[in-house]
C-alpha cells in the first residue's frame, strides 16, 4: 500500500510539473500569436492598385502600405505560425508524457 501511495504521489508531482511546463509553453504561444494578430489583423481590403501606388512612392496610401508590408513580411508571418505550431506540439508531447 505504501509503495502504491508513493507511486501515486510521484505521478501527481509529475503531472503538476507537466501542467506547469504546459502553462509556460502556452504563454509563449500566446505571445507569438498576439504579435502576429497585432501586426496583421486588419479590416482593410487589400488591392493591387493601392499596392502599386505605395510601391511607387505614395507613402500616404495606408491600404497600399499594409498590403506591401503583408506581402513583404510573408516569411515573418510563416515564422510566427511555425513557432505557434512548435509550442502546440511541445505542449502535446508534455501532456502525453504526463499521461504515460
Amino acid at each position: 500500500m505504501e509503495s502504491e501511495t508513493k507511486t501515486l504521489e510521484t505521478r501527481f508531482d509529475d503531472s503538476q510539473e507537466a501542467l506547469y511546463e504546459i502553462g509556460l509553453e502556452l504563454e509563449e504561444l500566446m505571445m507569438a500569436l498576439n504579435e502576429l494578430t497585432n501586426d496583421y489583423d486588419t479590416n482593410l481590403a487589400f488591392n493591387l492598385p493601392d499596392l502599386k501606388k505605395y510601391a511607387a512612392g505614395d507613402a500616404e496610401n495606408r491600404t497600399g502600405e499594409l498590403a506591401y508590408r503583408f506581402l513583404y513580411d510573408h516569411k515573418r508571418i510563416l515564422w510566427f505560425i511555425r513557432t505557434a505550431k512548435m509550442y502546440c506540439e511541445e505542449a502535446e508531447r508534455i501532456c502525453k508524457g504526463a499521461m504515460a
